[in-house]
């Protein structure tokens, strides 16, 4: 074998020697790509949601509503009006936190087609708040839906969430 076909041969086998880094390169690459049917999940740092402002100690003495009840569930009880008032900055529930409660709890509010309408801040245990503000009117007769969340008071675990459909006050 001549020079000359030896530094063919050791410049071809260094391109082949490339060739392979190469497709090992590709392939580690190629194998650690979320696949098209596997998701990327973002996990948001969590942030505590703020208490109402609105919430007042004890329970509402003036509630002259017959839908003003107790509702029991699993190990929670609260009061809300089963049919609340429109206002034109939310609904008028009283939600009531009961002083029984183990739990702090918040309500959301949606529209019949799942979209949030408002949200109240966190009420603590023997607490209560008027209305659960929303960004728009709502209006006598519409349905809603009241979104209640327990949370373990101070590290905020997820102690339940119930839904109740209401209709407002026509």
């Amino acid at each position: 074998m001549s020079k000359r076909e030896k530094n063919i041969l050791a410049v071809m086998t260094a391109i082949f020697g490339i060739m392979v880094i190469m497709l090992g390169i590709l392939t580690a690459k190629q194998h650690n790509k979320p696949k098209s049917h596997e998701k990327s999940v973002v996990i948001a740092p969590f942030s505590a949601p703020e208490f109402d402002d609105d919430a007042v100690s004890g329970e509402p003495q003036n509630v002259n509503d017959e839908t003003f009840q107790v509702l029991n569930m699993a190990d929670f009880s609260f009061k809300l009006c089963g049919e609340p008032e429109a206002t034109d900055d939310g609904a008028s529930l009283w939600l009531t936190n009961l002083a029984v409660n183990p739990a702090w709890m918040r309500a959301e509010i949606h529209d019949e087609n799942g979209n949030l309408l408002g949200t109240s801040g966190v009420i603590k245990t023997d607490s209560y708040i008027q209305t659960v503000h929303t960004d728009s009117p709502l209006s006598a007769g519409q349905k809603i839906a009241v979104k209640v969340f327990f949370y373990e008071p101070e590290t905020y675990y997820s102690m339940g969430t119930f839904t109740l459909n209401l209709v407002c006050k026509e």
